[in-house]
């Protein structure tokens, strides 16, 4: 039997950044394509009104909308990241805490035990006994 005791917090939000900016950018692309399908809509609806300012002016707002839209899709993968990854650490600091006052999660593992080097022998606890004792 394994005892997890403790994560590193580093770790943690490193795997809970990527993950986190992995499956945003999954999530955020059936999005992105329904997005920039709707902009050319926009140049035909635009023009059946009429001629207005819009419709002379139609490239540049469909390019700010494909920029607009790009924008977004790249700061909300990045910012879902960032915070996918803080999660991560608070969630690491937590299961930390508890495990020191509770106990860690226990795994059982087939085969690992001949694979791990066999416990060290704990060093003596007294100088009297042992010439070649070392505090700390």
């Amino acid at each position: 039997m394994i005892t997890l005791r403790k994560f590193d917090v580093g770790s943690a939000f490193r795997i809970g950044a990527l993950l986190t900016g992995l499956l945003s950018l999954v999530i955020f692309a059936p999005l992105l394509l329904c997005q920039l399908s709707i902009i050319p809509a926009m140049s035909t609806t635009s023009s059946s009104f009429g001629s207005s300012n819009l419709s002379n002016d139609l490239p540049f707002v469909q390019g700010m909308g494909i920029a607009g839209i790009l924008i977004f899709y790249v700061c909300g993968t990045l910012v879902y990241a960032v915070l996918g990854g803080i999660f991560g650490a608070i969630y690491a600091l937590g299961y930390n805490f508890i495990a020191r006052q509770f106990g860690g999660l226990q795994i059982e593992v087939d085969g690992l035990e001949a694979a791990l080097p066999p416990p060290a022998k704990p060093k003596n606890t007294s100088s009297f006994y042992d010439p070649n004792f070392e505090q700390g």
